[in-house]
Protein backbone atom coordinates (compact mmCIF):
# COMPACT_ATOMS: atom_id res chain seq x y z
CA UNK A 1 0.00 0.00 0.00
CA UNK A 2 1.39 3.49 -1.14
CA UNK A 3 0.38 6.49 0.65
CA UNK A 4 1.58 9.93 -0.86
CA UNK A 5 1.18 12.26 1.38
CA UNK A 6 1.05 16.04 0.54
CA UNK A 7 -0.06 19.36 2.21
CA UNK A 8 -3.32 19.57 1.92
CA UNK A 9 -3.66 16.15 4.56
CA UNK A 10 -2.27 18.96 6.87
CA UNK A 11 -5.63 21.23 6.72
CA UNK A 12 -6.06 22.76 9.89
CA UNK A 13 -8.75 22.20 12.52
CA UNK A 14 -12.34 23.71 13.04
CA UNK A 15 -12.12 27.33 14.39
CA UNK A 16 -12.88 26.74 17.69
CA UNK A 17 -10.03 24.48 18.66
CA UNK A 18 -7.16 25.73 16.53
CA UNK A 19 -4.65 25.10 19.29
CA UNK A 20 -5.20 21.20 19.20
CA UNK A 21 -4.11 21.21 15.40
CA UNK A 22 -0.56 20.99 16.16
CA UNK A 23 -1.07 17.74 17.90
CA UNK A 24 -2.88 16.27 14.92
CA UNK A 25 -0.75 17.55 12.28
CA UNK A 26 2.32 15.87 14.53
CA UNK A 27 0.65 13.07 14.02
CA UNK A 28 -0.28 13.06 10.53
CA UNK A 29 3.13 13.34 9.67
CA UNK A 30 4.17 10.69 11.61
CA UNK A 31 2.14 8.53 10.29
CA UNK A 32 3.22 9.56 7.02
CA UNK A 33 6.69 8.99 8.05
CA UNK A 34 5.99 5.63 9.21
CA UNK A 35 4.24 4.36 6.13
CA UNK A 36 7.35 5.83 4.04
CA UNK A 37 9.81 3.60 6.52
CA UNK A 38 7.78 0.25 6.39
CA UNK A 39 7.31 0.81 2.46
CA UNK A 40 11.43 1.34 2.28
CA UNK A 41 11.90 -1.61 4.18
CA UNK A 42 9.83 -3.34 2.01
CA UNK A 43 11.46 -2.19 -0.69
CA UNK A 44 15.24 -3.49 0.97
CA UNK A 45 13.42 -6.91 2.09
CA UNK A 46 12.74 -7.06 -1.88
CA UNK A 47 15.88 -6.09 -3.26
CA UNK A 48 17.19 -9.07 -0.63
CA UNK A 49 15.38 -11.64 -1.39
CA UNK A 50 15.69 -11.26 -5.73
CA UNK A 51 19.31 -11.06 -4.78
CA UNK A 52 19.00 -14.36 -2.57
CA UNK A 53 17.15 -15.92 -5.62
CA UNK A 54 18.87 -15.33 -8.13
CA UNK A 55 22.46 -16.78 -6.08
CA UNK A 56 20.02 -19.81 -5.37
CA UNK A 57 19.40 -20.45 -9.34
CA UNK A 58 22.94 -19.79 -10.33
CA UNK A 59 24.48 -21.61 -7.98
CA UNK A 60 21.67 -24.67 -8.62
CA UNK A 61 22.79 -24.47 -12.62
CA UNK A 62 26.68 -24.38 -11.54
CA UNK A 63 25.76 -28.32 -9.01
CA UNK A 64 24.05 -29.28 -11.98
CA UNK A 65 26.62 -28.56 -14.58
CA UNK A 66 29.35 -29.66 -12.05
CA UNK A 67 27.95 -32.91 -11.94
CA UNK A 68 27.81 -33.25 -15.59
CA UNK A 69 31.07 -33.13 -16.20
CA UNK A 70 34.85 -34.89 -15.82
CA UNK A 71 37.14 -32.11 -17.33
CA UNK A 72 39.29 -30.30 -15.43
CA UNK A 73 39.31 -27.32 -18.00
CA UNK A 74 35.94 -27.64 -18.23
CA UNK A 75 35.23 -27.40 -14.25
CA UNK A 76 37.62 -24.43 -14.06
CA UNK A 77 35.34 -22.62 -16.19
CA UNK A 78 32.54 -23.59 -14.46
CA UNK A 79 34.22 -22.12 -11.34
CA UNK A 80 35.35 -19.09 -12.57
CA UNK A 81 32.33 -17.98 -14.59
CA UNK A 82 30.06 -18.11 -11.37
CA UNK A 83 32.73 -16.33 -9.43
CA UNK A 84 31.81 -14.44 -11.83
CA UNK A 85 28.45 -13.66 -11.80
CA UNK A 86 28.44 -13.86 -7.88
CA UNK A 87 30.52 -10.38 -8.21
CA UNK A 88 28.43 -9.45 -10.67
CA UNK A 89 25.40 -10.16 -8.44
CA UNK A 90 26.95 -9.05 -5.06
CA UNK A 91 27.24 -5.14 -6.81
CA UNK A 92 24.24 -5.73 -8.67
CA UNK A 93 22.70 -6.10 -4.75
CA UNK A 94 24.05 -3.18 -3.22
CA UNK A 95 23.59 -0.91 -6.06
CA UNK A 96 19.69 -1.47 -5.38
CA UNK A 97 19.95 -1.83 -1.76
CA UNK A 98 21.80 2.00 -2.14
CA UNK A 99 19.18 3.37 -4.67
CA UNK A 100 16.41 1.66 -2.75
CA UNK A 101 17.44 3.29 0.86
CA UNK A 102 18.34 7.09 -0.52
CA UNK A 103 14.55 6.82 -2.06
CA UNK A 104 13.44 5.70 1.20
CA UNK A 105 15.56 8.46 2.53
CA UNK A 106 13.98 11.16 0.41
CA UNK A 107 10.36 10.10 1.16
CA UNK A 108 11.61 11.00 4.73
CA UNK A 109 12.82 13.96 4.86
CA UNK A 110 9.99 15.00 2.40
CA UNK A 111 7.50 14.02 5.23
CA UNK A 112 9.95 16.13 7.67
CA UNK A 113 9.85 19.02 5.28
CA UNK A 114 6.22 19.12 4.88
CA UNK A 115 5.91 19.30 8.20
CA UNK A 116 8.73 22.48 8.60
CA UNK A 117 6.97 24.06 5.62
CA UNK A 118 3.29 23.82 6.63
CA UNK A 119 2.06 27.39 7.40
CA UNK A 120 -0.98 25.63 8.94
CA UNK A 121 1.48 24.05 11.67
CA UNK A 122 2.73 27.57 11.81
CA UNK A 123 -0.46 29.28 12.95
CA UNK A 124 -1.19 26.09 15.19
CA UNK A 125 2.10 26.81 16.79
CA UNK A 126 0.95 30.55 16.97
CA UNK A 127 -2.43 29.76 18.48
CA UNK A 128 -1.11 27.69 21.09
CA UNK A 129 1.83 30.34 21.91
CA UNK A 130 -1.41 33.42 22.12
CA UNK A 131 -3.68 30.32 24.71
CA UNK A 132 -0.26 30.04 27.01
CA UNK A 133 -0.01 33.57 26.58
CA UNK A 134 -3.25 34.54 27.68
CA UNK A 135 -3.77 31.46 30.34
CA UNK A 136 -0.33 31.66 32.24
CA UNK A 137 0.45 34.07 34.15
CA UNK A 138 3.42 36.24 32.96
CA UNK A 139 6.31 35.52 36.21
CA UNK A 140 5.52 31.65 35.53
CA UNK A 141 6.55 32.08 31.48
CA UNK A 142 9.15 34.66 31.97
CA UNK A 143 12.39 33.69 31.83
CA UNK A 144 14.07 33.45 35.34
CA UNK A 145 16.36 35.51 36.58
CA UNK A 146 20.28 35.38 36.59
CA UNK A 147 22.06 35.36 40.26
CA UNK A 148 25.07 37.84 40.60
CA UNK A 149 28.17 35.91 39.59
CA UNK A 150 30.07 34.67 42.31
CA UNK A 151 33.13 36.32 43.59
Amino acid sequence: MTIDPTPASLTPAPTWLPWADAGRQQAVVANEWLVALCSGFGAMRSVQQDAARQAAERHAQAVQRLQATRDAAELATIQSELLKMDAEGVLRYWQDLGATAAETQSRLMACCFRMVDSTALLESASAIDTVTDNLLPAERVARPRRSAPRR
